[in-house]
């Protein structure tokens, strides 16, 4: 018999669960990147929190079959943590994750570091977006031994709850001898969350949309602005690129030294301000440190543009602030002075030595 069969604490638990995100089922997108104790407000600290390479959100809930918590209570936490989470922005939700993480980086920064090399950032932050607009999570609530009675929730939860919300026990029994762990995974519930799991028709805005829903938004003149933005995409053999969130936006693309690049992302979201924002990191990857410096230089000679623009060569340039599209873009001369800025940037030499990153 094994020295150890039970876990030291929730926290051991937690742990495993954390450093080991494959053990969670359901996640069709692998790697995974996870935190722990995330802030969702003052009183609300789901145990981990994952996000896959193809943006889903994973909320996990550990609890000892010793807890009394492990009956009920668990349920309704775990239930709290996704009502926190269901609605927030991108941008909300990565400065959350990027506090929790505690390293600087965001969390489209940790993905990079682990995803395929054909990992599209883009497509990634609107699945994550569109994922917290609608609420669609996987719920797993992870024991040391599982109950008759969490069997039974589960299943009821799953069979009554629409395709949204995944809900399913990990049971991780644990044994330790000396320097040899071993876990023995049993998961419940996840075939009849499988069942249930029909991806959402995925909706690609288009042009007028985004115009349309930012003329109840933004100003005249911001408006303009932006369509200022994709004609110039237009003018440079690109244009206008949808989006998949679940509220309006796309992307002003264009081929920058043969590479088709994004330099501009717009975002039409009811529930905030609309915003957009500047692709550094994608430009990082075709021009020079150098030129990316300069350009850096002029964009923060524009007064309404400058605080939002710091900290980028610190990080390599592997940024895209949010900046508001009504309060900055539409402010006069700025939309003038930021496509000036790119025609400078475009006119200036190689990209034979690509930003570090």
């Amino acid at each position: 018999m094994p020295s150890t069969t039970a876990y030291q604490d929730e926290a051991a638990l937690q742990a495993i669960v954390a450093e080991s995100p494959a053990l969670l089922s359901g996640v069709s997108g692998t790697p995974m990147v996870t935190v722990t104790e995330l802030e969702v407000d003052s009183s609300r600290y789901p145990d981990v929190v994952g996000v896959s390479e193809s943006g889903e959100i994973t909320i996990v809930e550990c609890k000892l079959r010793a807890n009394p918590e492990i009956r009920r209570a668990v349920v309704g936490q775990i239930l709290a943590y996704a009502s926190g989470l269901w609605g927030l922005t991108y941008e909300a939700f990565d400065k959350k994750f990027s506090a929790r993480a505690g390293d600087g980086r965001s969390l489209a920064d940790r993905m990079l570091a682990c995803a395929d090399p054909d990992w599209d950032e883009e497509a990634f932050r609107e699945a994550v977006a569109a994922n917290l607009a609608a609420g669609r999570f996987h719920l797993v609530i992870a024991v040391d031994e599982i109950t008759d009675e969490l069997k039974g929730i589960v299943r009821y939860l799953n069979a009554q709850t629409g395709s949204n919300v995944q809900i399913a026990a990990l049971e991780l029994r644990y044994s330790a001898d000396g320097d040899v762990e071993i876990l023995v995974p049993a998961v419940y519930g996840q075939e009849a969350a499988d069942q249930k799991a029909v991806a959402p028709p995925k909706h690609r805005w288009e042009e007028q949309e985004l115009l349309e829903a930012l003329e109840t938004m933004c100003s005249p003149s911001a408006r303009s602005a932006v369509s200022r933005v994709l004609e110039y995409a237009r003018n440079h053999g690109g244009g206008f690129v949808g989006g998949t969130a679940g509220y309006p936006s796309g992307a002003a693309r264009m081929p920058v030294h043969g590479k088709p690049t994004t330099v501009s992302n717009f975002y039409a979201d009811p529930s905030q301000k609309s915003v957009f924002s500047l692709n550094f990191e994608y430009l990082a990857d075709v021009f020079p440190i150098a030129t990316m410096t300069e350009f850096a230089v002029r964009l923060r000679a524009i007064p309404e543009l400058a605080r939002y623009l710091n900290g980028l060569e610190s990080v390599g340039f592997k940024k895209r602030p949010s900046i508001p599209i009504n309060e900055v873009l539409g402010a006069p001369d700025v939309c003038d002075r930021i496509l000036k800025a790119l025609d400078e940037l475009l006119m200036d030499g190689g990209a034979d030595e690509p930003a570090a990153g």
